[in-house]
């Protein structure tokens, strides 16, 4: 920005005058920045809280998902074992001279 000389402006009060102008503009402008960036932290703290209860949430659901495929392969073998026990136990009660 142009400096304006007091001769240039009209004299030293109306070079003052000006100055003083000038910065009160940037003074309101500075508050309307400051007041943003506030706002602008205030919701990055917001949402960083979100963020780690989302994240939190997401690994109790793994964990939780984890115990249950390990209980299902589990009870995937032993339904296995049974059917294969029962399966014997058959064959022998129903068909004894089939496998003969």
């Amino acid at each position: 920005m142009p400096r304006i000389s007091p001769a240039a402006a009209g004299g030293r009060n109306v070079c003052a005058f000006l100055d003083t102008i000038a910065h009160a503009e940037i003074e309101g402008l500075l508050a309307q920045v400051l007041d943003r960036l506030t706002r602008m932290e205030e919701r990055q703290n917001v949402q960083s809280a979100q963020i780690a209860e989302q994240g939190s949430r997401i690994r109790e659901l793994e964990l939780a998902n984890a115990n249950i495929s390990a209980l299902k392969g589990r009870w995937v073998a032993v339904g296995a074992v049974a059917l294969g026990a029962i399966g014997g136990f058959l064959s022998r009660i129903v068909a004894p001279g089939i496998l003969e």
